[in-house]
């Protein structure tokens, strides 16, 4: 994972991961230092401004993916392009459950008031995360276009996709990506 550097008033540079992008850190000094967004981050680094998967979709986009002509499975000339789905994140919910048993009986049991009881213990519904999917195409021979596309090992398919240099940058990012192949 890229890291990056804030200054403090001190002059000590203090190192921060992009997921600090936006929020602050102490210095050994005492003093709070506001992270800059991860596009001003990026920017001062001399990065480009794109995230590794707006620069993936811009690349294949504009043709310039799938990359090489050697199949990684066979090392032998690739000719056929299969797609391999790559799910970065996952967005997941917390809250808001169904009613349970405890809090039908407080509505029964005590009417208006249980409910209103009972309501105020529940938790609202959040969202966290985001989905994050990209498909990305991977040049394969012939002999090895069956066998790719049934295959189902994580390891061999991110094996595959570390040959390229930009999907071995995103699997850098997204280590725990779940990756499948598209029939």
């Amino acid at each position: 994972m890229a890291t990056y550097s804030v200054n403090c008033e001190c002059g000590k540079s203090i190192a921060v991961a992009q997921s600090q992008a936006g929020a602050s850190v102490i210095c050994d000094c005492g003093k709070t230092v506001p992270v800059p967004l991860l596009s001003a981050l990026r920017r001062a680094a001399g990065e480009s401004n794109r995230t590794i998967i707006e620069e993936l979709r811009f690349q294949i986009a504009n043709k310039e993916l799938p990359y090489g002509n050697l199949c990684p499975f066979s090392g032998k000339l690739a000719d056929y392009i299969v797609t391999i789905n790559v799910q970065c994140e996952r967005s997941w919910t917390r809250g808001g459950e169904d009613p349970n048993w405890l809090e039908i009986g407080f509505n029964v049991a005590f009417g208006w008031v249980g409910a209103l009881i009972a309501s105020r213990n529940k938790t609202p519904l959040q969202e966290f995360g985001r989905e994050t999917v990209i498909d990305l195409p991977l040049k394969v021979s012939a002999e090895m276009r069956s066998q790719v596309i049934r295959m189902r090992s994580q390891n061999s398919l991110k094996t595959a996709l570390r040959t390229v240099p930009i999907y071995e940058k995103l699997l850098e990012q997204y280590p725990d990506a779940v990756v499948s192949v598209n029939p």
